[in-house]
């Protein structure tokens, strides 16, 4: 008998093995005021032949060594109950400067200030089938504040740089440290998800998340979410629905940086578009009586709270792609054009929204904005979306041109 050709057998091992590095992302800044800075990350993907076990570390690094941070993840998929853990340690940088002439000499202050995120958690999901899932986590993290005052001083042919403490300062002096704060924060998730992706974004089916997530410590409050999208493809386009809430229930404050939703920021999911914070001037701010001794941007304020509702449509159509899913043969840069309505409101349990469409008032109502969209997947790492909206509740801002880095919902 043939018995054709024959390999020795080998017995399998789960080791892990490199299979995916991310492209590292590095700037640098030569000369000039503040000196050379470095800014970069890098992430590594390890998992084994199968799939089962995998394994995920990023580093970044960004200015000095207290600038140093990573995350590593590991999940186990091999067996019925999915287990993983992750621990890191991420430095956040913020800052500005303050300029001024002191006893004759130009001074300058660079205000940086640092937020460290240290956290350790555990995740177990259980699949109920290849589209829907439980998730469970469990964890501690612990968030520490650094304040730092690097001053410039130069007149003359003198030039001093100096690392110096608040209260040292001649423009930050009695800028207070906050305290660490603490937190034991636990998670319950029922996830689905049966969407088809396409370039930029999904073209059908569906997804969506309950989720419900506690938090004890230095404040105690109850994270709720509700995230639902729906996608109708009909040859060609892709009609979206999506509907999101996130409520932080108990939340003492809307003051508080952990507590507070946002619908102003491009990297929160409950961003509207043409409301991005940075777009806004100080013309478009109006006051009622309420505001007289602590003068607030009323226009500002009904974008944060500590519960958001946000809701969006889109029509989307594959401009630039393949033969069967483009209207344009083109995979170089495969691009989307969208038509699209965004609505949103934040609210907290002291002040509730006035729910109705009102262009010009200073009270807390939904904000409604309309336009059109442009994502690109570029080299296939990077969806960029390009947006021009009209901000119905901005009445004097016109039309807003904004830019995001990240896939469609």
């Amino acid at each position: 008998p043939r018995l054709g050709l024959q390999w020795p057998g080998k017995e399998y091992r789960s080791n892990l093995k490199l299979d995916y590095v991310a492209p590292p992302p590095i700037g640098v800044a030569a000369g000039g005021l503040y000196g050379t800075q470095v800014a970069g990350g890098i992430g590594f993907a390890f998992s084994d032949m199968l799939g089962d076990r995998n394994l995920y570390l990023v580093a970044q690094a960004q200015g000095t060594f207290k600038d140093i941070g990573g995350q590593a993840s590991y999940i186990d998929l091999g067996r019925r109950i999915n287990l993983g853990a992750s621990a890191g340690h991420i430095p956040l940088l913020y800052g500005y400067s303050v300029g001024g002439y002191v006893d004759g000499l130009q001074v300058v202050e660079q205000l940086r200030q640092r937020i460290f995120i240290d956290q350790v958690s555990g995740i177990a999901q259980y699949p109920f089938s290849q589209t829907r899932r439980v998730e469970a986590n469990a964890g501690f993290v612990r968030y520490g504040f650094n304040n730092e005052v690097e001053q410039f001083v130069g007149g003359g042919f003198t030039f001093g740089r100096n690392r110096i403490k608040p209260d040292d300062s001649k423009f930050f002096q009695g800028l207070a440290e906050r305290e660490p704060i603490y937190f034991f924060q636990a998670g319950l998730a029922f996830v689905g998800d049966y969407s088809f992706t396409g370039f930029t974004s999904p073209i059908s089916g569906g997804r969506y998340r309950l989720e419900i997530a506690p938090k004890i410590g230095t404040s105690t409050f109850v994270t709720g979410l509700v995230d639902y999208r729906q996608y109708l493809h009909i040859q060609p386009v892709t009609l979206a629905v999506r509907g999101l809430h996130i409520g932080n229930y108990g939340a003492e404050s809307a003051e508080d940086l952990f507590t507070t939703q946002y619908l102003g920021y491009s990297y929160y999911p409950g961003f509207v578009r043409g409301y991005n914070f940075r777009s806004f001037e100080a013309s478009e701010c109006q006051f009622d009586a309420s505001t007289i001794g602590q003068p607030r941007c009323a226009s500002i304020d009904r974008l944060q709270g500590t519960h958001v509702a946000l809701s969006s449509v889109e029509v989307r159509v594959p401009f630039l792609g393949t033969e069967q899913l483009g209207l344009i043969p083109f995979p170089y840069l495969p691009t989307e054009l969208a038509a699209f309505v965004d609505g949103g409101v934040a609210w907290t349990a002291e002040d509730l929204p006035v729910l109705k469409f009102d262009r010009t008032t200073s009270k807390r109502v939904p904000v409604f904005s309309a336009g059109v969209s442009a994502r690109v997947n570029i080299l296939g790492y990077i969806v960029l979306e390009t947006y021009y909206a009209f901000p119905f509740q901005r009445p004097d801002a016109g039309w807003q041109l904004g830019f995001r880095a990240t896939p469609g919902w």
